[in-house]
C-alpha cells in the first residue's frame, strides 16, 4: 500500500507519525532553506550545469562560448572573437566521446518472457515504443549526465485514441524530494514542464509536475502544488525510473559535478579552434619599408601578380607578427588525447588511425569493452526495474496492450572484432562445428533486422533456389561428363526422389521443378 508524501515526509525520527501538510505547507518545506530547500541557488545552478551539457551535444551552446569569451578577453577582442564562433564549432569532443562510450545497445538485445503472449505483446510494445533506439539514448544520457530519468506513460491524442510514450528527463530539468530522515531515499520527483495552455484551468501557471507513489500534481513557479490538480494516480508506484551509475545510495540522489571534465575538454578546444581561425585568417607578415618614399609612384598594387617600382635607396622587408596556428592545434589536441585517456580512450582511437590487425584494434577497444560490461550490468538492472513499470502503466491506462513482465530476461548483443568476409565465414564454420552457433543464429548476428521466422524463411528460400540451380544444371553435368554426373543411359535421379508424372503416367517436362518445393515441404 502507497502513502501520500503528505504523510511520508511528516514522519518522526522515533517513526511515529507527525501531523500531516497541507497542499500548501509542502510547497513551504520544498522552497524553505531550513527544509529542502529545492529553490537555492545550488539546485539552479545544477539543472543550468546539466542544460549546458544537453546544448553542447546537440552541437550548441554559442550562447555559453561568447560568455566564456566575454570572461577571458577584454570587450574589443571578444567581441571579434565572438564572429568566428559558429565556424570554429567543428570539432565536439564531447558527443565523440560519449558516443564512443555509448555501446551496450549497438547491437539490439533480445527479451524474453516465460509466456507466448505475453511475448508477443512485449514485442509490440518494444516496437510501439522504438525502444532500443530510445534506450541507445538512454546510455547516451547516462555517459553524459551521469544520472537521470525514465519514465513511461499513455498518450491520449485529440482523437481520443491512446499511444505509449516514453519520457527521458536528464537533471537539467529534475529535483529531487529527499526523506528529511534520510536523503539517500526519494520520496517523489520535480520534473519541469512547458505547457503553454491555451485555457489554464487552474488558478496558476503549471511550472512543476510531482509524481510520487502514491499520487501527481503540478506546482507552479515558487513549488506551491495547484490544489485543483492533486490526485491520486492509481499507479501504486512511481512512473519515473532513476537511472545512475553509482552503486551506492548517493544523498538527494545527484552525483555532484561528474562529467565536467568532458565540458571543459569541449570548451577549451572550441576557444583553440576559434583562434586557430583568427590567427589563421589574419595576415601574419607585415611589410616594412626603408628609405626616401617621396619619389614612388602612387597607386601601386603590391601583390604577388604585380611587380612593385620603388625608387633606388628603398628596401622593403618583412617581419612575422602573428603565432603560428599549429601552437592552437597542439592545444586542442592535448585536450582531446586528455580526456580521452580519462575514460579509457587513446589518441588512435579517438582520431580513427588505422591498425595493422584486428587484433590490434581490440587491443586499443580493451579499456572500452570493460567499461561496456559494467554498463551492460546496470542497463540489465535498470530495464528489470523498468519493464514492470511500463506493463503497470499499462494496465491502467491502455489495458488491451498490457503483459506480464515476469521472468523477464535480457540477452544484450556482444560486440564483434571487425574480421574481413572471409574471416567471418570461416570463424562462423568453426563455430557451428563446435556447437557454439547455428546459421540461424549467425543470420541474425549478420542482419539484426531479421527475426528468428525472418531468417528460416530466408534460409528456406536460398536453400530452394540452391537446389533448383543444382537440378538445372545436371543435364550440362552428364553432357560434359563431370564427375559425380550421372552416366547416360542411367536415370538422372537414381539417388533423389523421383519427379511427378502428369495423369497418363508419363514423366512430366524435366523443366517442371514443383517436386523440388515438394520434396523441402516433406523435409
Amino acid at each position: 500500500m502507497t502513502v501520500s508524501i503528505l504523510d511520508a515526509i511528516t514522519r518522526l525520527p522515533d517513526g511515529g507519525r507527525g501531523m500531516p501538510f497541507k497542499p500548501a505547507d509542502l510547497g513551504d518545506f520544498l522552497r524553505r532553506k531550513d527544509g529542502l530547500a529545492l529553490l537555492s541557488d545550488a539546485e539552479k545552478q545544477r539543472n543550468a550545469r546539466h542544460a549546458r551539457r544537453d546544448r553542447l551535444y546537440q552541437d550548441g551552446g554559442h550562447e555559453d562560448m561568447c560568455s566564456f569569451l566575454d570572461d577571458m578577453f577584454v570587450e574589443r577582442i571578444a567581441t571579434k572573437l565572438k564572429k568566428r564562433v559558429p565556424v570554429a564549432n567543428f570539432s565536439n569532443a564531447l558527443k565523440r566521446i560519449v558516443g564512443e562510450l555509448s555501446t551496450v545497445y549497438a547491437k539490439p538485445p533480445r527479451r524474453r518472457v516465460s509466456n507466448a503472449a505475453d511475448q508477443k505483446k512485449l514485442d509490440a510494445v518494444v516496437k510501439a515504443l522504438n525502444l532500443n533506439a530510445q534506450f541507445a539514448y538512454v546510455n547516451a544520457m547516462l555517459n553524459l549526465h551521469r544520472a537521470l530519468l525514465v519514465g513511461p506513460r499513455v498518450r491520449v491524442n485529440a482523437d481520443e485514441s491512446r499511444t505509449p510514450v516514453l519520457d527521458i528527463a536528464t537533471p537539467s530539468v529534475v529535483r529531487a524530494v529527499a526523506n528529511p530522515l534520510d536523503t539517500t531515499q526519494i520520496l517523489a520527483w520535480l520534473i519541469r514542464v512547458d505547457m503553454p495552455l491555451a485555457r489554464n484551468p487552474w488558478p496558476r501557471k503549471p511550472e512543476w509536475m510531482m509524481w510520487s507513489d502514491h499520487e501527481q500534481c503540478y506546482l507552479d513557479d515558487q513549488l506551491v502544488p495547484i490544489e485543483a490538480s492533486w490526485k491520486e494516480h492509481g499507479l501504486g508506484l512511481n512512473r519515473w525510473v532513476p537511472l545512475t551509475y553509482s552503486a551506492n545510495a548517493i544523498p538527494r540522489f545527484w552525483p555532484g559535478r561528474e562529467g565536467e571534465d568532458l565540458v571543459a575538454a569541449r570548451m577549451t578546444m572550441w576557444l583553440c579552434d576559434i583562434l586557430m581561425i583568427k590567427e589563421t585568417q589574419a595576415t601574419t607578415r607585415q611589410p616594412v619599408v626603408t628609405g626616401d618614399m617621396s619619389n614612388a609612384a602612387r597607386g601601386q598594387i603590391s601583390d604577388s601578380t604585380e611587380p612593385t617600382v620603388l625608387p633606388e635607396g628603398v628596401a622593403v622587408t618583412t617581419i612575422d607578427i602573428g603565432t603560428d596556428p599549429a601552437v592552437f592545434i597542439a592545444g586542442s589536441n592535448h585536450a582531446l588525447e586528455r580526456a580521452g585517456n580519462s575514460y579509457g580512450l587513446s589518441m588512435g582511437v579517438l582520431t580513427h588511425q588505422g591498425t595493422q590487425s584486428a587484433e590490434a584494434r581490440d587491443l586499443l577497444l580493451a579499456p572500452i569493452r570493460e567499461r561496456r560490461e559494467k554498463q551492460v550490468d546496470i542497463m540489465r538492472q535498470f530495464e528489470a526495474r523498468l519493464f514492470p513499470v511500463i506493463a503497470r502503466v499499462l494496465e491502467v491506462d491502455m489495458p488491451e496492450a498490457a503483459f506480464n513482465a515476469d521472468g523477464l530476461r535480457t540477452n544484450f548483443g556482444e560486440t564483434q572484432t571487425l574480421l574481413a568476409e572471409n574471416e567471418r565465414v570461416d570463424l562462423f564454420e568453426k563455430k557451428r562445428r563446435l556447437g557454439l552457433i547455428d546459421t540461424i543464429e549467425h543470420m541474425m548476428d549478420e542482419d539484426p533486422d531479421l527475426d528468428e521466422d525472418g531468417a528460416w524463411e530466408l534460409l528456406t528460400a536460398r536453400t530452394l533456389n540452391e537446389t533448383r540451380r543444382n537440378v538445372l544444371q545436371r543435364p550440362l553435368q552428364a553432357i560434359s561428363g563431370s564427375l559425380g554426373a550421372p552416366a547416360p543411359g542411367t536415370n538422372p535421379q537414381e539417388d533423389v526422389p523421383q519427379g511427378p508424372v502428369d495423369e497418363r503416367g508419363s514423366e512430366k517436362p524435366d523443366d517442371d521443378l514443383s517436386w523440388v518445393e515438394g520434396m523441402l515441404d516433406a523435409a
